[in-house]
């Protein structure tokens, strides 16, 4: 149903035609699909889990006193007698011989409930449809989701700040660019250098693959953003802010930190 709502919407760009907030809040919706589908996404999930719970370890079980009141809690809280002490779990713990492993179950429902988050922000931005020139055209790729920091702030990295441009190419002709916080919908007609920024920033943001109807296109595409060879960087990164005897603080970022480009200043 979330994809063919987001088919309809697209044809409908195709027509001009102007979305109300009913259509605008179900195209939304799929954007966020699109998001959370990813292989990035999922990465970010996993890691995300693991951290916490390796914390968790690390607090609780890295002392008798605390694991013993640890283990009394699950077992009235459970009713399972958990036939292991205390010290077993400390030394294994300590030893290295735990290890987290997250399954499909948390990723799916943090899916889930990031697509209602997501989509929520989404439909609050101001929308801008742009229509690349007739000899030229707007690529694809498997992340399509692309998030441009205000130049020369490559740190403000997040949805909601100042002057982060968002883009998502919906075909060859159209690309959906998002501005500030606002409701507003509308058509412009981009140049062939906006195209070729939009591009060049698809390019980099992608996962492994980017698609297009032109090869001589995808060629100069790639040569120019410098993407003929996968980053080496992370796409997500999960990093520990404080870390004590008794808490942590991590954070989480998900939108990846590489390389953007911008229109030539005049």
């Amino acid at each position: 149903m979330v994809d063919r709502d987001g088919s309809n919407a697209i044809r409908r760009f195709a027509k001009g035609e102007v979305l109300d907030r009913e259509w605008q809040e179900s195209f939304s919706i799929y954007m966020a699909q699109q998001i959370t589908r990813t292989p990035v996404f999922r990465d970010l999930t996993i890691a995300s889990y693991r951290a916490m719970h390796e914390e968790y370890l690390r607090i609780g079980f890295t002392d008798v006193k605390r694991a013993r009141q640890l283990l009394e809690n699950y077992r009235r809280d459970t009713g399972d007698p958990a036939n292991v002490t205390p010290e077993s779990l400390v030394e294994a713990v300590v030893g290295g011989h735990i290890q987290v492993d997250v399954g499909e179950g948390p990723f799916l429902e943090h899916m889930v409930q990031q697509v209602e988050f997501l989509a929520r922000a989404l439909a609050a931005f101001e929308w801008e449809i742009i229509r690349a020139p007739a000899d030229t055209g707007f690529i694809l790729s498997d992340f399509p989701f692309v998030v441009v920091p205000a130049q020369g702030r490559p740190e403000d990295i997040g949805l909601g700040y100042p002057g982060v441009v968002k883009s998502f190419p919906l075909t060859r002709d159209l690309c959906l660019r998002m501005g500030e916080q606002h409701y507003g919908f509308s058509y412009s007609n981009a140049s062939k250098e906006s195209v070729r920024v939009i591009n060049q920033n698809i390019a980099v943001n992608s996962e492994r693959f980017i698609m297009g109807a032109s090869r001589e296109q995808l060629e100069h595409v790639i040569a120019r953003s410098g993407t003929g060879a996968a980053n080496p960087g992370p796409r997500t990164v999960v990093e520990a802010i404080q870390s004590d005897d008794d808490s942590a603080l991590y954070r989480f970022n998900f939108w990846p930190r590489r390389s953007y480009f911008y229109p030539k200043r005049a």
